[in-house]
Order: C-alpha cells, then sequence, then structure tokens
C-alpha cells in the first residue's frame, strides 16, 4: 500500500491591470522569504526532513515548478509525506484573482 503523499505549490498571485498604457496587462509581482523564519514555521510540522533545497535546473524533462525552494518530507505522527514548493513565478495557466487600477 502506498503512503499518502500531499504537495503543495505556493507562487506569486497573478493580477490584471486595469486603464493607462498597461489595460489588460496580467502581471504579478516578486517576493521575498525569510528563510530562517520558514525552517523555524516548517520544519517542525515533520518528523524527518528529505529535502530542502534551491532547484534552479532549466531544461528538465519533468513538470515539476522552477526555480523553487521545496522542502519534504514525513510528517509528524504518521508516514504521510508533504512536499512544499515554493516557486518564484507563477504557472503559465494562473488567471488574474486580482484586478488592479493603473489611474
Amino acid at each position: 500500500m502506498e503512503e499518502p503523499w500531499f504537495e503543495i505549490q505556493v507562487f506569486p498571485s497573478v493580477v490584471e491591470l486595469l486603464g493607462g498604457k498597461d489595460d489588460g496587462e496580467v502581471v504579478y509581482e516578486g517576493f521575498r522569504v525569510d528563510l530562517k523564519a520558514l525552517q523555524e514555521a516548517v520544519f517542525p510540522l515533520f518528523d524527518e526532513i528529505e529535502a530542502w533545497e534551491l532547484d534552479n535546473a532549466i531544461g528538465q524533462a519533468d513538470d515539476l515548478p522552477r526555480p523553487s525552494i521545496t522542502i519534504s518530507g514525513r510528517l509528524k505522527g504518521g508516514d504521510d509525506t508533504l512536499t512544499i514548493h515554493i516557486c518564484t513565478f507563477p504557472p503559465a495557466d494562473a488567471e488574474p484573482v486580482e484586478k488592479h487600477s493603473t489611474c
């Protein structure tokens, strides 16, 4: 029997600009990750960390999000595995979640 595996992808939200010369343009803003705070917040969820890495490999023949910070391991109190990808870009098919006025 396979053990349950859960995956979470975190990425910048996409917005549509309204008005002005950029009307209708779909954009996203970058963000910063405090790695020490992330470690302190997330690591206690796990009994064992199997991966804690930056993946910036380009041209790979898989569907992993890149570049990303990945944390993966066995959750406390069970055999469930959780993988978290903190992605620098939204997926290509991401739809805007908000509209921002540029006027």
